[in-house]
């Protein structure tokens, strides 16, 4: 998948591709050094920060979503709380707890890039519960996997699988993460 193809598959007009793709490219160039220092300093693959970057934002700073995340690599305030991110917005602190956070959950998930890229979309209890087909209860009294399946650690929702999928794609993309 060329990072092109993907714009075609959120929709995107083929003049606006072009354009839309040259300041994704802009934008993505501007945070290379922040990338290539995290990585290095944590001991993760680059191109997984591209891709998350991409994936959560689209290289853009001042992303908001619906559900809260802020910020070119969408921090949860919870999660950026906990990797003492005080300003999700700034490019080089946030990339920084990213390639933490990212370490983290491969860690956690016996160095499966699959199942972090599920994790930083889903949230690792998410994750963990559909791994070992445990019921969790959130303290909003929201229910994850109340049937108690297991999928070996993929939520079956569509937004995850696709985001795992997409996520893998784009890192054999030598276009998008070189």
């Amino acid at each position: 998948v060329h990072a092109l193809v993907v714009l075609v598959l959120v929709g995107i007009s083929i003049n606006a591709q072009q354009e839309a793709n040259y300041s994704i490219q802009e934008r993505a160039q501007s945070l290379e050094p922040y990338f290539v220092d995290s990585a290095r300093r944590y001991g993760i693959d680059p191109r997984i920060l591209r891709v998350l970057c991409y994936l959560e934002s689209r290289f853009r700073l001042n992303a908001i979503s619906p559900k809260g995340a802020r910020g070119p690599m969408q921090f949860m305030p919870e999660t950026a709380a906990r990797y003492g991110l005080s300003n999700p917005h700034d490019p080089r602190p946030a990339i920084d707890a990213a390639a933490r956070y990212f370490r983290d959950l491969l860690s956690r998930f016996d160095g499966r890039v699959d199942l972090a890229f599920a994790a930083y979309n889903a949230g690792e209890g998410t994750v963990e519960a559909f791994r070992n087909g445990r019921v969790l209860r959130l303290s909003n009294g929201k229910v994850i996997n109340a049937r108690g399946s297991v999928t070996g650690g993929i939520p079956p929702y569509r937004e995850t699988k696709n985001y795992v999928r997409l996520a893998i794609d784009l890192l054999r993309d030598r276009e998008l993460v070189t």
